[in-house]
């Protein structure tokens, strides 16, 4: 009787723990590719990198304001 409701929420807590996994690694990856400066083809990382070199110094900073330029 109480084992149905507890094997549902384990399910559904399982779900929840291998999507914010995959998150996390996809996340985890594009970073380390971003951090390169050479992305793959096709992913948010390179994307984000095209779109900066559309705009000049001062809108960068304004579009990314929690990030420093490494010196």
């Amino acid at each position: 009787m109480l084992a149905a409701p507890l094997l549902m929420t384990l399910g559904v807590f399982l779900f929840g723990l291998i999507i914010c996994g995959a998150k996390i690694w996809r996340t985890s990856d594009e970073l380390s590719d971003f951090k390169t400066g050479m992305p793959p083809p096709e992913t948010r990382a390179e994307n984000y990198l095209k779109e900066l070199k559309l705009h000049d110094g001062e809108s960068q900073s304004i579009k990314i304001p929690g990030v420093s330029p490494r010196r």
